[in-house]
């Protein structure tokens, strides 16, 4: 059955409730500011003060007065008929709030006043005398916090209601077949959502930073607190340069695109293209080319589901940094892309991406293009591709062999050893870093104090059991008639012995590439849930092979 999923209206009407909710104050800030503008032309006078007070909130608080002043009586029928009236209003905003100190300030004075029975300014509309009030001048930091709300619900709002629209406009829309898209001429580089960027840094921003500017100068506020709160205001540096950084690369390098200059994106060809970009080349520029094929992988459930991507294949492609030829005021950059036809084509969670990036001072240039690579046709390349792959499939051992695993034949049966220490480039990096950590610890014991190792140590023990486990793991498999025996561990090996009917499937994910190569681990699935580890760092086409082999039983 297939899962509904939420109309994109639901995302417009969702922000057009967040850009509503951040205008409100944004509307009460224009028209204090508007009312600031217009006691301008008040007149001022005099006022007794009758009663001074505070109310007192929960975080809040806010001053009150009653003031009596004298102002013309426009009721009268005498001309300068003067009168008294009562006034409540002490400033221009209305409400409680703990903004700044103005209410403080403003308290402390008018209750001086009051004790001691002066008068204070006081300023009436001449057009109304019955409307006075003691301030009229704005309070910038109030307006100030309260813009920030339509500036951040405006930003996230209308985000979020554009990305609704625009889902909206492709709704309904078929998608292009692969064939048709894998004729296009020209790719644009991904966007690398610059202005979402800049939205993240400033919505970040505007809130940390009002924070800081009102924990600062409270001294009820612990140091430690202020320390904390303080690494907010950093970070909301840190996403503003990434942003200015973003909107520099651009402006310097332009958009780039990658040309297709003939064939088609079709799997089991050399394709020839170009990466074409507005900057010329220099002398000490470092060009880097990568292709790869990436699947994103989902773990988890609930809160605790987490998304992250693995390198199925990847290939890195030489490139002269030299050889670009001028064309028509940009510069081109051919590049021959393989592409192998026995790897998966793009899907729902898999993707074809070419990773080009141009290394020099100043803002470098870094670009992803996705690839809409198709099915293979006919064609002497995809020929030659499906004789190799017969040829591999023809001779599994043989490429066993190759990717370094040890074969024998014992009684008729095929054992097959992966060794431990076998691929020292997997491994070594995670003993380094154990080794790096454990000496930073005992520079900590030395200089601290040896209680630091009890925070230490379960840090070390989890970094060298997995860098031991890496590099010691190893496992015996046996194939016979209608059977797999399989011997795997690091510590201590695990035998288990199935039959071949036992196994529901073969399962291999690859997390780690070097170069060509994608490194592979395998565990064979039962049909009553149990999954049982047979491989750990095997080579991709070794480990399409044991797969295979495995899945041959099976029928």
């Amino acid at each position: 059955m297939a899962s509904k999923q939420a109309h994109p209206g639901c995302l417009v009407l969702f922000g057009l409730i967040f850009v509503i909710a951040g205008s409100i104050p944004g509307c009460i800030a224009l028209h204090d500011l508007s009312t600031a503008e217009g006691t301008a032309s008040w007149s001022e006078t005099t006022a007794v003060l009758l009663t001074v007070d505070k109310h007192q909130g929960d975080d809040t608080w806010s001053v009150e007065a009653k003031y009596r002043y004298r102002a013309p009586d426009p009721e009268s029928l005498e001309p300068g008929a003067m009168r008294d009236y009562d006034g409540l209003r002490v400033g221009i905003h209305s409400g409680s709030d703990n903004i700044g100190s103005w209410q403080e300030d403003t308290y402390r004075r008018l209750h001086k006043a009051w004790k001691s029975g002066q008068p204070v300014p006081c300023w009436y509309d001449p057009a109304q005398p019955a409307q006075a009030v003691l301030d009229r001048t704005p309070r910038w930091e109030l307006v100030g916090f309260m813009f920030i709300f339509p500036l951040v619900f405006g930003l996230a709002g209308g985000g979020i209601a554009w990305f609704g629209i625009s889902l909206w406009r492709k709704r309904g829309q078929p998608a292009p077949e692969p064939q048709v898209l894998a004729q296009q001429t020209v790719i644009r580089a991904e966007s690398r959502s610059g202005c979402v960027m800049w939205v993240v840094a400033i919505i970040w921003n505007a809130i940390s930073t009002p924070v800081l500017f009102v924990l600062l100068p409270d001294s009820d506020v612990p140091f430690w607190a202020k320390l904390l709160f303080g690494l907010f205001p950093l970070i909301g540096l840190a996403l503003l340069w990434a942003a200015l950084l973003g909107t520099l690369r651009r402006l310097r390098h332009g958009r780039t695109e990658l040309r297709l200059d003939q064939g088609s994106w079709n799997a089991g060809r050399t394709v020839h293209a170009t990466v074409v970009v507005r900057t010329a080349p220099q002398p000490d520029d470092v060009v880097e080319a990568k292709l790869a094929v990436v699947r994103t992988v989902t773990t988890g459930s609930g809160e605790d589901e987490r998304t992250s991507e693995q390198t199925e294949w990847s290939v890195v492609l030489p490139v002269d940094a030299m050889a670009a030829r001028n064309a028509g005021g940009m510069w081109a950059y051919a590049l021959d892309l393989p592409l192998p036809s026995d790897l998966p084509l793009p899907g729902e969670r898999l993707v074809w991406r070419l990773e080009w990036s141009i290394v020099r001072p100043g803002p470098d240039l870094s670009e992803r293009f996705v690839l809409p690579v198709a099915a293979a046709t006919d064609g002497a390349e995809l020929q030659a591709a499906a004789v190799a792959a017969a040829v591999d499939r023809a001779d599994p051992l043989a490429v066993l062999r190759r990717a370094g695993v040890r074969v024998t034949e014992e009684r008729g049966d095929v054992v097959i050893h992966l060794p431990a220490w076998r691929n020292p480039g997997l491994h070594l990096s995670g003993l380094i870093a154990s080794a790096i950590l454990t000496g930073a610890a005992y520079g900590l014991w030395l200089e601290v104090g040896w209680w630091t190792a009890l925070l230490s140590l379960p840090i070390l023990l989890l970094s060298w059991r997995a860098a031991l486990r890496s590099a010691s793991w190893r496992s015996t498999i046996t194939l016979g008639s209608g059977r797999v025996a399989v011997a795997a561990g690091w510590w201590r090996l695990l035998r288990h012995e199935l039959k071949s009917s036992e196994i529901s499937a073969v399962e291999r994910r690859s997390s780690m590439s070097s170069g060509e190569t994608a490194w592979h681990n395998m565990w064979l699935q039962t049909g009553d849930g149990a999954r049982i580890a047979i491989a750990r760092g095997i080579a991709g086409p070794a480990a399409a092979r044991l797969a295979e082999m495995i899945e041959a039983m099976r029928r």
